[in-house]
């Protein structure tokens, strides 16, 4: 064999290890590269889980705050007619407004006595020395209701109260509290109170779960004054601004006092 047919034999037998060799690395490295695209993978799916945990745990820390933001950005109660609250009035279930013979003018009990009134909810009778303060919230709940002694004495002052049964809640709790907020700041409404009834005082009438009272001045020819009642089985903006229209603020045994 010639040295040239040798070299070239030498040649091509040589470069077959090499390109074994350098197949095997090429081989490593994309399973190399393809591990660790993996972990890149991976990884990201966590990041992303973790972040959309975060998320959805921050969207329900704020999604209440934010929807009563918007709500009352858009729906201001103080924006609103009195009528617009609630029910219309024929869907509103209301009674006959009653005429109470009145009582207790001027007659304090000591604070902490209970006083047994002759009509549920009272519109007029013995009461405690100390109403409830102007300045006071318009709305209660069961949470910080006065005493009804207190209240009969604000409808001495020529107040409206509107008593709801405590078992009401949620939304048709909110329209209360907004339409006590919306007749607080109205002057010819603002005296003006809504509260629990406390039933350890007496039942309502049965499927009647709203009441409002008002204790109208003693008539100037027989000095007999009268309580209102009017019970509803449901709340109506327009049935309460009705009563208020009827019996207003002026209509009081001690009026012009808040």
């Amino acid at each position: 064999m010639s040295d040239r047919t040798t070299e070239q034999a030498t040649s091509s037998g040589g470069n077959v290890p090499a390109a074994r060799g350098q197949s095997a690395f090429e081989d490593r490295r994309q399973r190399i590269e393809a591990l660790r695209a993996k972990k890149r993978r991976s990884e990201r799916i966590r990041s992303t889980a973790f972040m959309l945990v975060i998320l959805v745990g921050t969207g329900a820390f704020f999604a209440k705050p934010a929807y009563k933001w918007v709500d009352k950005k858009f729906n201001d109660p103080l924006d609103r007619s009195i009528a617009s609250f609630g029910v219309p009035l024929g869907d509103a279930g209301c009674g006959k407004i009653t005429q109470d013979k009145a009582s207790g003018s001027q007659d304090h009990v000591q604070v902490g006595v209970r006083v047994d009134y002759a009509h549920v909810p009272p519109s007029s009778g013995k009461h405690y020395s100390n109403p409830v303060s102007f300045a006071a919230t318009p709305f209660f709940t069961t949470k910080d209701n006065p005493p009804v002694e207190n209240l009969v004495h604000n409808m001495e002052h020529g107040y409206s109260i509107l008593w709801y049964d405590p078992e009401i809640k949620g939304g048709d709790l909110d329209e209360i509290e907004d339409l006590a907020k919306r007749l607080r700041d109205d002057a010819k409404y603002q005296q003006f109170i809504a509260t629990p009834w406390d039933p350890t005082y007496g039942d309502f009438p049965s499927g009647k779960f709203i009441a409002l009272t008002h204790w109208s001045a003693p008539d100037p020819k027989t000095g007999q004054g009268f309580g209102h009642r009017l019970f509803c089985e449901r709340l109506s903006g327009q049935a309460v601004q009705d009563f208020m229209d009827k019996y207003p603020a002026t209509d009081a045994p001690e009026r012009n006092i808040r």
